[in-house]
């Protein structure tokens, strides 16, 4: 779903946090980190780039 991992050194009881806050919020740890990020980023005026397009295959019947 994801092509690209990120990794990085946080401090002691920051991943009990993320824990206790994506259970608040209904989603894995993953997604709230995720979130976090992508809204940050776009907070500080970073845009992704757009996803390729899907490809238009023909569907078989």
């Amino acid at each position: 779903m994801f092509p690209e991992n990120a990794q990085f050194s946080a401090p002691s009881g920051f991943m009990d946090a993320i824990r206790d806050a994506a259970s608040k919020n209904f989603m894995t740890q993953s997604e709230y980190l995720r979130r976090c990020a992508l809204q940050q980023l776009e907070r500080d005026g970073v845009s992704l780039p757009a996803p390729p397009a899907p490809s238009k295959r023909a569907r078989k019947a």
